[in-house]
């Protein structure tokens, strides 16, 4: 059961990221309402569906024309509190997921446009 729910939510994943790659898909996509799904599911005291979730905040961080340091601050509670989970691969999948906004953080002050996300 769980090699099936691997397969339907990377196939999902590689079908959103087409999508998304696409002028079209990106004017499609309720980015913002996923978004606030996501971090109330987040909230999940299934370590199981956090790591889901995780994996798809790295997914759609990694598309160019996805911008979620915006998000940054409604997730990074849930973030942080993942990192002390006595599940390792869940503290691993955040921790990860830290580094990539960190990373993110980084190329913004290096191109001088994080200065938008702090006001």
């Amino acid at each position: 059961m769980k090699n099936a729910a691997n397969f339907v939510d990377k196939s999902l994943q590689t079908i959103l990221t087409s999508t998304l790659n696409s002028t079209e898909g990106r004017q499609e996509f309720d980015l913002e309402g996923f978004m606030n799904i996501v971090k109330a599911k987040l909230k999940s005291k299934n370590p199981g569906v956090r790591e889901y979730l995780i994996k798809w905040i790295v997914n759609l961080n990694e598309i160019m024309s996805i911008d979620l340091l915006t998000y940054l601050p409604d997730l990074l509670e849930d973030l942080q509190f993942m990192v002390g989970d006595k599940e390792k691969s869940l503290r691993s999948s955040a921790e990860d997921c830290l580094k990539s906004f960190q990373r993110d953080m980084r190329d913004k002050f290096e191109e001088g446009k994080l200065e938008q996300y702090l006001t």
